[in-house]
């Protein structure tokens, strides 16, 4: 696992993971997925009403073009899980209306 800090310029980002996905039964072949844990810090309560997590970066591939997101608010300990696609590229965050 690859541990990369963030600049100040880049907050609210604080850290970023990434892990490289090798096939089981073929460790040499070029790495085809990535796993990304992200933490970010949202000091703002106020901004916390009105939070969208947007990607446009997916895998060529149609069966793996899609990315399920966990965020975690624990000022109230509330999850919301999530799918992103090349068509629904965004998602609100912990609001009552979602897109």
């Amino acid at each position: 696992m690859l541990a990369l800090p963030i600049k100040p310029l880049s907050e609210p980002l604080e850290e970023m993971k990434l892990s490289r996905v090798t096939p089981h039964f073929s460790p040499k072949k070029p790495v085809s997925e990535l796993v990304v844990k992200a933490r970010f810090n949202l000091k703002d309560e106020d901004a916390m009403d009105a939070l969208q997590f947007q990607v446009k970066l997916f895998a060529k591939e149609p069966e793996k073009q899609f990315l399920i997101i966990t965020a975690t608010r624990h000022s109230d300990e509330q999850q919301q899980v999530f799918e992103l696609t090349p068509k629904h590229t965004s998602e609100m965050i912990f609001s009552e209306t979602k897109n």
